[in-house]
């Protein structure tokens, strides 16, 4: 390390002499100064965006979403054990779905209790505390000696339509009330973004249908439970935008999640990207080889009539009868019939089944190009969102690229994909 980096942070930040040996024995001498800088602007609400996952267990698909909003990841879940976080840390990289584009940086930041251990540090307390949480069904949490709280800290890289993003995920395992008291009350911070995941949707299987544990959960994590009332006795913000769901779906299954008495004594719902209403962006000025419109109206037989194929879910197909699409309309439905409802619809002259299910946008659209092809299709209307939400990097590189579609509409579901997608479209209707 140099002198001009020493230099450039306190003496407060970076601890005595013996302790900067001894971490950049364990982390190397490089990352001592990146992971001190990152705790450090971390404390002071610098970061450019903080997801904040309680009872997240290893549901790294935010990770893959919202890296256009955030660069900061912090999941937090008692139930959590090293052993497990090691086997699922694997998945964070080429064993996703959406993994290709998500990649370990800095390998020696993955030994866990340096990297933390350095964190925590900065931060000046200890994140990973266990307390009583009954709503994990793991009874007497904290003085279990095979439980003991733990954390490790990762630097990732996000890269997706050429935009590479550097990520940071710091996993607890511990209370997400400790958690969030610590890193965000005591310092007078608001995440921009906190996720509640239901235990009777990420427990292990034998609690799915426990409504024992459903109400402890209830009981911690509603608008009028423990941790609504925590936020609202320390007169707290409330983040930009609040997921609460018996069922974390991504992405998004319906224009808003479903928010269990979070944001006040009723139920209610949660835009996907945010509680505010945004505003609409301008259209780009540069013509592209293909032409993108985004639009908020619904797909329907009589907006399709104008287009070659369509592409949507066999819940909205079916909202009409069939005859009433038209009737040389090439219908492409986004799952394979094994994941329909009752009624699988079976591929046939005009419609075909492709699995467009949680995989990077630019690879949905070389499927349905592909069915473009061989079909003679040239223009192409899709219902809902493909891909993620950080992709409109990916939108305006294949809004650039020579191809068989030569006009694409969007039909977003929400002002948050209204807002990333329109950004790089020649309209928005």
């Amino acid at each position: 390390m140099s002198a001009n980096e020493i230099d450039d942070l306190d003496a407060a930040d970076i601890g005595t002499p013996e302790r900067m040996e001894r971490t950049a024995k364990r982390v190397g001498e490089a990352n001592v100064v990146e992971i001190t800088q990152f705790a450090k602007q971390l404390k002071e609400g610098r970061r450019r965006g903080v997801f904040f996952y309680a009872a997240s267990k290893f549901d790294w698909e935010p990770i893959h979403r919202f890296t256009h909003l955030c660069d900061t990841f912090i999941y937090v879940d008692p139930r959590a054990t090293k052993g497990a976080f090691k086997v699922m840390q694997r998945k964070l990289e080429g064993r996703t779905r959406a993994g290709s584009g998500l990649v370990t940086v800095t390998k020696n930041l993955l030994s866990p209790e340096a990297a933390y251990d350095e964190v925590i540090f900065q931060l000046g307390q200890n994140l990973a505390e266990m307390r009583i949480d009954e709503w994990t069904g793991i009874p007497n949490l904290q003085n279990r000696p095979d439980r003991p709280a733990w954390g490790t800290v990762h630097k990732l890289k996000r890269t997706v339509g050429g935009v590479s993003r550097d990520i940071w995920l710091i996993f607890v395992s511990g209370s997400p009330l400790v958690a969030y008291e610590r890193l965000f009350i005591k310092t007078g911070l608001t995440p921009e973004y906190l996720a509640i995941g239901t235990p009777s949707y990420r427990a292990a299987a034998h609690l799915e249908y426990n409504n024992e544990i459903r109400n402890k959960w209830i009981q911690f994590a509603a608008w009028d439970g423990e941790f609504g009332r925590f936020l609202r006795r320390k007169k707290a913000a409330v983040p930009k935008l609040v997921i609460v769901s018996d069922v974390l779906g991504w992405p998004t299954v319906s224009i808003y999640y479903y928010s269990t008495r979070w944001l006040n004594s009723r139920r209610t719902f949660v835009r996907t990207t945010s509680n505010d209403q945004w505003q609409n962006p301008a259209p780009v000025t540069k013509r592209g080889k293909r032409r993108v419109i985004i639009t908020r109206r619904p797909l329907t037989p009589q907006s399709a009539a104008s287009f070659g194929a369509v592409v949507l879910s066999p819940a909205r197909f079916r909202q009409y009868q069939r005859h009433r699409w038209p009737q040389d309309l090439f219908v492409i439905l986004s799952e394979p019939p094994e994941f329909h409802d009752e009624h699988p619809i079976p591929d046939g002259p005009r419609l075909v089944n492709l699995d467009l299910r949680g995989i990077p946008l630019l690879q949905a659209l070389e499927r349905v190009e592909a069915e473009c092809i061989r079909h003679g299709i040239t223009s192409v209307a899709i219902q809902g969102l493909l891909g993620f939400e950080d992709e409109a990097t990916a939108l305006a590189t294949w809004r650039q690229q020579k191809g068989k579609i030569k006009k694409l509409i969007l039909h977003v579901e929400c002002d948050g994909h209204l807002l990333d997608y329109g950004q790089v479209a020649d309209e928005i209707d």
